[in-house]
């Protein structure tokens, strides 16, 4: 797939985010460089515990899915977002593609001025479903894929779901998207030069980048993996084209850093997806949980003491 390509229509080809996206990130990236003191610069809203998937890895297999977020608490809280100043909402899970009115919501979160972000699995994203979303004002789509390999994604996403995936990506990229693979790395996998192949076969998709995290087990992780992930990335891809969520030359993550919030379906904001405890309500407004690094003792699993991350 190339990631320059017409149509012959002038419309935007595999790889080439539509106009109306490059204006996007090009307002999200000026926004960022003037936030508001302590704002972040993302918040992730998990819209639904539900999932059509059941992943080894995955925090929400081993319970049972809660409520999704009502859509007055979801208008309330974006509104809230783009008044405090945070400039980017990112729709996420569960499988946000499961909530009845994502499209509505994509389509209100642009129209307060938020840049739109959807972190999938891509189980059920066709060609109709992306170009639905588009429309709406949707810039980004970030789709799960943990391995350049079938047999190694499918080993923890379940047969079939590698080539959804994958399709997705194609999906996406015709609808004129911006398109992120996230991948789910675990410690084995740092010095077996699977982040490589991993940001090798995401460019052949014509994707634009690789969001990597690692993977926490209950027990904690160390608090050494998040930086070797971060130099792993760095020689994989010198340009920046696979990144973590620590920086090159940094030792906080962006949560612990304060620059991302996350709120769940029932309205308890934490500072990142999988911290383990919440900071709050976020009925009480966003600001009041802006500025100041948050330590990561008892927050991040993956900075808690414990075994090294083993695939198991």
């Amino acid at each position: 797939m190339s990631s320059g390509a017409k149509d012959g229509k002038g419309a935007p080809g595999p790889g080439k985010p539509s106009p109306r996206a490059l204006l996007e990130l090009a307002a999200l990236k000026a926004r960022l460089l003037k936030l508001p003191e302590g704002a972040p610069g993302t918040l992730y809203i998990a819209l639904t515990s539900r999932c059509d998937l059941s992943c080894r890895h995955c925090k929400y297999r081993s319970s049972p899915p809660g409520p999704d977020m009502p859509f007055g608490e979801l208008r309330r809280l974006l509104e809230n977002a783009a008044s405090s100043g945070i400039p980017r909402a990112a729709f996420f899970g569960g499988e946000p593609l499961l909530y009845p009115r994502l499209e509505q919501a994509v389509r209100l979160a642009s129209g307060l001025g938020l840049f739109t972000q959807l972190d999938t699995n891509g189980q059920t994203l066709d060609a109709g479903r992306a170009g639905e979303l588009a429309s709406a004002g949707l810039s980004l789509a970030t789709i799960s894929l943990h391995s350049a390999e079938e047999a190694g994604h499918d080993a923890l996403g379940g047969p079939g779901s590698f080539r959804k995936a994958v399709a997705a990506v194609s999906a996406a990229l015709r609808a004129g998207l911006f398109v992120h693979v996230s991948s789910c790395f675990f410690s084995a996998g740092l010095s077996s030069g699977e982040p490589g192949r991993l940001a090798a076969f995401a460019r052949g998709l014509g994707a634009h980048g690789v969001r990597a995290l690692l993977y926490s087990p209950p027990e904690g992780g160390s608090a050494r993996l998040p930086r070797r992930l971060s130099r792993t990335l760095a020689k994989a891809a010198p340009d920046g084209f696979s990144r973590g969520c620590v920086r090159p030359g940094r030792r906080a993550c962006a949560a612990a850093a304060g620059e991302i919030l996350f709120t769940d379906a029932e309205l308890n904001v934490k500072s990142c997806p999988y911290a383990v405890r919440p900071l709050g309500k976020a009925t009480a407004g966003l600001s009041r949980f802006f500025g100041g690094e948050r330590a990561p003792a008892g927050l991040f699993p993956c900075h808690s003491p414990g075994r090294s991350l083993r695939r198991r």
